[in-house]
């Protein structure tokens, strides 16, 4: 027998306001700071092979000597030369579009009983979503760069981005171990405590980087925990004065005009060490299959974690870092010629039983670290 309902419950039409989204996207400040997100142009020329090499021919500091009058010159070896390789990561997914899912649903935030032409806002947004996914893996890369390196986790055809030492293979960016930890002690106290002489460390630390590589320190990435520290610190505070506050500057940080939405952070710029802008970011990306579950409230996913900093000189793509991306052979249909896709790229497959398209996203890129000693990623508080 049929269940009794109210009238409401059978006849009462929703009403529906709009799309939401429960998360925002993730940050992308790193990779638009430094230039080196998909749609930069890249540093190397692209090349259908993956793998590259780049060659090592360093600039001399040295002196010339001098030789007594009517003797020959002085005899010194050829400079050295070095190699460095990498090999591009290829990122690449699809989703299915069956027509017969999409020409049948509704426009998303739109009423119900009208239909969306082709599922158009509905393939729109699953293009956003994917959009998404490339510019995290992209963050993750470029952050993790800055930090040593990260893993790959293999698992069949499958590639997993993840933290360095916890996969299968490790792609090391030989950052040395004098720029990291206390820095050769040079950090000989934890900046959570007030009475830490920051300014003096952050000297110490420039003048470090100028006799090992000749690049100054200009900018330093930390998140809101250790910027709260610093805001407490009495060194700072009395270079400045007490009775106004430490910083002179605050505000955000510089990005192009689209994807407000995305995490950036802010900038800070010190009236005690002016020659050094902090950069206070605290965005994070997750290995999630569902983008809601994927909201964490731990900080071991942070770009930044807490106690630590990524110091580097002024973006110089091309000089101290860059990006290489890599060309691929593709056939978008059954009846298509074979292209050459650079960088990023997407496109549509016919797909049949059922009919539909298979949007296709792709992109083989690796970030480079020419001069791993140009970067510093020091413990500041623990």
């Amino acid at each position: 027998m049929p269940q009794s309902a109210t009238l409401s419950t059978m006849l009462q039409h929703p009403m529906v306001v709009g799309v939401f989204s429960r998360l925002k996207p993730a940050g992308l400040a790193f990779q638009r700071f430094y230039r080196m997100g998909a749609t930069d142009v890249a540093t190397e020329q692209a090349n259908i092979n993956r793998h590259l090499v780049y060659d090592i021919f360093d600039n001399s500091r040295t002196r010339a000597s001098g030789r007594a009058p009517m003797v020959g010159p002085g005899r010194i070896p050829p400079k050295p030369i070095g190699q460095a390789h990498a090999t591009c990561m290829r990122l690449y997914e699809s989703i299915d579009f069956p027509y017969e899912k999409v020409y049948s649903i509704r426009q998303l935030g739109g009423a119900f009983g009208s239909l969306d032409a082709t599922g158009q806002t509905w393939v729109a947004r699953q293009q956003m979503y994917m959009a998404q996914r490339f510019a995290n893996a992209i963050e993750f890369m470029v952050t993790r760069m800055f930090r040593g390196g990260f893993s790959i986790t293999i698992s069949g055809d499958d590639y997993t981005l993840g933290e360095l030492g916890a996969g299968t293979i490790d792609v090391p960016y030989q950052i040395p171990a004098g720029n990291r930890g206390n820095l050769g002690g040079l950090i000989d106290a934890e900046w959570d405590v007030d009475s830490t002489k920051i300014i003096d460390h952050m000297l110490e630390i420039n003048k470090l980087s100028q006799l090992q590589t000749g690049y100054e320190i200009k900018h330093v990435w930390i998140n809101s925990t250790t910027f709260k520290h610093m805001l407490k610190n009495t060194q700072l505070q009395s270079v400045r004065g007490t009775a106004i506050r430490s910083f002179d500057y605050m505000g955000p940080n510089s990005q192009p005009t689209t994807n407000e939405d995305r995490n950036i952070g802010f900038s800070v710029v010190f009236q005690g060490m002016p020659q050094f802008t902090f950069h206070i970011y605290d965005a994070t990306s997750v290995i999630a299959s569902v983008d809601p579950s994927a909201n964490t409230t731990s900080t071991d996913s942070l770009y930044i974690p807490d106690g630590r900093a990524i110091m580097t000189p002024e973006v110089e793509p091309g000089g101290w870092h860059g990006m290489y991306h890599g060309l691929e052979p593709i056939r978008e249909n059954d009846e298509s010629e074979t292209s050459l896709k650079q960088g990023l790229a997407s496109w549509t497959k016919k797909t049949n039983d059922p009919p539909g398209e298979e949007l296709r996203v792709l992109h083989n890129l690796v970030p480079l670290l020419y001069i791993p000693k140009a970067v510093f990623y020091p413990t500041l508080w623990t």
